[in-house]
């Protein structure tokens, strides 16, 4: 089978979504399938996708409506005869999705989560006249869609993330940023939809009341700068470590004392 993913988030960005993206392109490749993963020109996603051997592609889709890249899209739909489209954004279903139904790609998929589709005019527009069907990891997400009352229940389909072996993971060694204390571990993006700034909160209350926990943060964002002053104006810079972005959390995970999500 012949698959495209395209996912024209921003180049310096990459999320669970992404990871996702990048490890059902490998997933798919590895068994078999002949796979491309398409993106912005120098983007997080498509370093991520040719270290995991992964075919990658450049389409720049910076909005809703570009007919250029419609046009280039079209042509590579029909050159790789691609039999399965999955779009990440809305400006990805809108761009791509449009030149899927030029080209009369079999199936195109829109994977989504909550903050992707929400209940305007033009997300039903979209939805319901250039992709065949919707794709999210919760039931949660699911129930959600259909309250819109604009898809019938089986044009979404819930497919849970897979649970990967982590038996050889070696755990990292906080001991050494924090020594002698229990580490509150949590990653994410640095954005208010994360709500990193309650975490913050909460840390300022426990250290006032016990001198034994200490607290890191994976990842990066727009809040950056905003939740460092925050940390600072509740006094709680020891306590507080941001460790920027990290390509494998796992080690933090099995390394901490409790993961805060």
């Amino acid at each position: 089978m012949n698959i495209l993913f395209i996912n024209s988030i921003a180049k310096n960005k990459y999320g669970g979504g992404e990871k996702w993206m990048v490890k059902a392109a490998k997933g798919l490749t590895d068994a078999g399938h002949r796979v491309f993963l398409a993106g912005k020109k120098g983007g997080e996603i498509l370093r991520a996708a040719q270290e995991a051997g992964v075919q990658t592609r450049v389409f720049n889709i910076y909005s809703d409506f570009s007919p250029l890249n419609t046009w280039r899209i079209v042509r590579f739909l029909k050159r790789e005869n691609i039999e399965v489209l999955v779009c990440n954004l809305n400006k990805d279903v809108r761009v791509a999705g449009l030149a899927a139904k030029i080209a009369k790609t079999p199936l195109v998929i829109a994977r989504h989560g909550v903050l992707l589709c929400g209940k305007k005019w033009k997300h039903k527009i979209t939805l319901r006249n250039l992709v065949d069907g919707i794709l999210t990891n919760t039931e949660t997400i699911k129930q959600i869609y259909l309250s819109y009352g604009w898809f019938e229940e089986n044009f979404i389909k819930v497919i849970y993330n897979g649970i990967e072996p982590k038996d050889d993971v070696q755990p990292f060694d906080f001991g050494r940023l924090f020594p002698g204390k229990k580490v509150i571990f949590s990653a994410g993006r640095l954005s208010e939809q994360k709500g990193f700034s309650y975490l913050i909160q909460a840390a300022a209350t426990l250290a006032r009341k016990r001198e034994d926990l200490a607290f890191a943060v994976a990842g990066k964002g727009r809040l950056k700068n905003e939740l460092k002053r925050l940390v600072k104006q509740y006094g709680i810079q020891n306590e507080f470590r941001f460790l920027g972005f990290v390509e494998n959390i796992d080690p933090y995970l099995k390394g901490c004392d409790l993961f805060v999500l």
